[in-house]
């Protein structure tokens, strides 16, 4: 079983690589959430956001991330899993179609 790992919305890449800031990486977050929560009308998505402590975790980012978690989480229907529950609900069959 593989789960996407989301390289284009990578912290990593956005302020290490990128030089960016921490409003345009919630922008981006927020923007990368939006397409895929509208394309879930068809079929379900998996949001995979690249994100390690030490980058994001920051105090002058974490409230970014904060901010975008709180604009996926407003949205009916979002799940938050980690990759381990969502094996598990594969696994248990319920992603079977």
């Amino acid at each position: 079983m593989a789960l996407p790992y989301g390289v284009w919305v990578s912290d990593k890449q956005h302020f290490e690589l990128h030089h960016g800031n921490a409003d345009d990486f919630e922008t981006m977050v927020c923007r990368a959430f939006d397409v895929l929560h509208e394309e879930s009308g068809e079929s379900g998505r998996v949001a995979a956001f690249s994100l390690h402590p030490y980058i994001i975790g920051v105090p002058h980012r974490i409230g970014a991330l904060d901010r975008a978690l709180a604009h996926i989480m407003s949205h009916d229907g979002v799940w938050a899993a980690t990759g381990g529950e969502i094996a598990e609900w594969f696994l248990s069959g319920q992603g079977a179609d």
